[in-house]
């Protein structure tokens, strides 16, 4: 990623903002799955919108002990694994091929030299 002031561009061309203080080196860009926010359609942004907001669709979804993995692939041909209770599968309509937003809060981001695969 090309850092600057805070911002980063990743290779594929997301530009994401980190939480000031973060070390600011590292290949990839890294967040836990638990900490993608999936966006409700049927609720509105709050007033300053949504930190790191990406548009895509969902091309994986695998149903585990007690959660979801949903793999989803932004409109820019990156893919983010997203882990979610089950509930909130059925409360949004989650299916693949959805098209979806997600958001990325800038606190959970890290920069790392380890890519961890996405499956």
């Amino acid at each position: 990623p090309i850092c600057e002031g805070g911002h980063l561009e990743t290779a594929g061309g997301e530009t994401f903002t980190l939480r000031s203080g973060r070390p600011m080196n590292g290949q990839y860009v890294c967040i836990r799955p638990e900490n993608i926010m999936l966006v409700r359609e049927d609720r509105p942004l709050p007033a300053g919108g949504r930190e790191n907001l990406l548009s895509g669709k969902v091309v994986g979804l695998y149903h585990r002990a007690g959660y979801v993995r949903i793999v989803f692939r932004s409109t820019r041909g990156e893919d983010y694994v997203i882990h979610t209770p089950e509930h909130v599968i059925r409360v949004m309509g989650i299916s693949r091929g959805k098209k979806i937003k997600i958001s990325l809060k800038s606190e959970s981001l890290v920069l790392c030299n380890k890519k961890m695969p996405v499956s």
